[in-house]
């Protein structure tokens, strides 16, 4: 306890959640440095955002984090909210909470710890893979030698016991006592957990819980990822594998390390979609009874009428000017000034509406420009997969899931995810759509999605810049989707391994290599 408060929260006794000269001094010291090495959140802040919030990086999250933790001091006592931190905080290889911790680290209960172990471990929550001792053992002593400092100099130990500590040989368990399988997708499991019983039934223990996850292709998907995009500089994937009859989540990779980064890429990533947008256009169109047949112009660029003397001017990928073609081959060729014609034709705030039915849970705005997959918020490929999974059940939406089922100790089933069927579309329009989405992957932009003899459906999607890229595909068994981008800002993707990175390029390589293991010995 005594570690914690030195290295994470010196004056926790003396404020009320929020440590404004804490926030101060630390912005002084990254504004010194030119970047971030110290943070301002207070245990309070860091145990809000643990149980109730995400690893979203936004003002508002911040803000809100900032006023439950406030709350969070007028309700509980100082020992009763160390109590919960201690008991949720990560210290990384799967470990939440000090128990856990102790055991996997050094086979011990907590309470058994030297000053040394406990320093260790103390340091972990900020980065628990730098400082990780299995990864890293010099940057790990440092690690614990700054907070056996900090004890120091705030007079919780003596000179000789820093000493003695900073000398003291760690004693770790053997590296095979770590099993950290699919990281992101237990923490979302987790997070599912928390939304659906809250926080204090989750830590409290007493249910079992069954996942959808299948380990052989949760393995697959992350061994694929990094060994496709292997450099050091290369982007981030991200992939979502869904059954879509039953919604069961087969697979998730959220990003290329948990322990550094815990925001996931797959769930709480919002990201632009691209021209994998344009299948909710298409769908809109076709219920409205327009025919793949309906020709349109492909000159480029062009500029459209928006009303209240507005235009909207929209080219090509490329620039390339095409000549009249059916919507069929305006969507095999992801023609931008076709589905940009179509969207105002069978209006925003419908394909809005369709997105959002077929399975899209982040906001869609009613604006012409997500034809192109302009989005103000963006998507994620768990967004895309349970969207288009719609389709690959012919029409049937199932909610996508990561619990397959819970129960009580005692055996009693508590929750079974027995999927719940919605028609969204018909049958006819799914089939249809399917049929298209086949001739994409056949001969249009999805080519390297290809599957042999086996029939695939997909769309790719490519940014404005080259920031974002995707390919979603599906068999009637299998959906997946696949992005790929640089996690944090907007990076253009303009040479990677010598190309640039379009929804063709690695994220359908990536969808082609992960689905040929997964749909091994199934039918055709």
């Amino acid at each position: 306890i005594k570690a914690t408060i030195a290295i994470e929260d010196q004056r926790f006794y003396e404020h009320n959640g929020v440590d404004i000269r804490s926030i101060l001094r630390a912005s002084l010291a990254n504004l010194r440095k030119g970047s971030v090495v110290e943070g301002g959140s207070t245990i309070s802040q860091q145990l809000i955002k643990n149980i109730f919030l995400n690893n979203e990086r936004t003002i508002d999250r911040k803000l809100r984090e900032a006023i439950l933790a406030y709350q969070l001091e007028h309700r509980y006592s100082k020992n009763k909210i160390l109590e919960l931190y201690f008991n949720t905080v990560y210290y990384g290889n799967g470990a939440h909470g000090i128990k856990t911790a102790s055991e996997l680290y050094f086979g011990k209960e907590p309470a058994e710890l030297t000053l040394a172990e406990a320093a260790l471990l103390a340091g972990m929550p900020k980065a628990p893979s730098r400082f990780s001792p299995y990864i890293d053992r010099e940057k790990a002593h440092a690690r614990r030698n700054q907070v056996l400092k900090r004890m120091k100099e705030m007079d919780l130990i003596s000179s000789i016991e820093r000493a003695s500590a900073a000398a003291e040989e760690l004693k770790l368990r053997p590296t095979q006592a770590r099993l950290n399988k699919a990281p992101y997708f237990v923490e979302f499991v987790r997070q599912t957990l928390k939304k659906k019983y809250g926080a204090g039934k989750l830590y409290g223990g007493g249910m079992n819980v069954y996942t959808t996850i299948d380990l052989g292709m949760q393995a697959t998907a992350e061994k694929i990822v990094k060994e496709t995009l292997n450099r050091t500089d290369d982007p981030s994937a991200a992939l979502v594998s869904i059954d879509p009859k039953t919604g069961h989540i087969k697979a998730a990779v959220g990003g290329k390390d948990f322990d550094a980064d815990q925001f996931d890429l797959a769930i709480q990533g919002r990201r632009q979609a691209g021209s994998a947008f344009k299948t909710f256009v298409l769908v809109t169109a076709l219920t409205q009874g327009i025919s793949p047949k309906t020709a349109f112009s492909g000159a480029s660029p062009i500029s459209l009428p928006l009303g209240w003397g507005q235009s909207w001017s929209v080219k090509n990928y490329g620039g390339s000017s095409m000549g009249t073609m059916p919507l069929t081959e305006a969507t095999v060729k992801s023609v931008n000034v076709i589905y940009a014609q179509l969207i105002l034709r069978v209006g925003a705030a419908n394909v809005s509406r369709m997105a959002q039915r077929m399975g899209i849970e982040s906001p869609v705005d009613s604006m012409p420009s997500i034809a192109l997959g302009g989005l103000s918020r963006g998507v994620s490929p768990l967004d895309m997969a349970s969207a288009y999974g719609t389709l690959a059940n012919k029409g049937e939406h199932v909610k996508a899931t990561p619990i397959r089922k819970i129960t009580r100790l005692n055996g009693e089933v508590i929750y079974d995810s027995t999927p719940k069927r919605k028609r969204v579309i018909s049958k006819k329009i799914a089939l249809t759509v399917t049929e298209i989405l086949q001739e994409v992957v056949k001969r249009g932009t999805g080519t390297a999605a290809k599957l042999g003899s086996r029939p695939v459906a997909g769309k790719t999607g490519t940014s404005e810049n080259l920031t974002d890229a995707w390919f979603v595909g599906f068999t009637p068994q299998l959906v997946t989707a696949v992005w790929v981008g640089y996690p944090h800002g907007k990076k253009p993707m303009n040479s990677i391994h010598g190309i640039p990175v379009t929804g063709g390029s690695f994220p359908a390589q990536i969808w082609k290599k992960f689905m040929s293991y997964a749909t091994t010995g199934m039918a055709i």
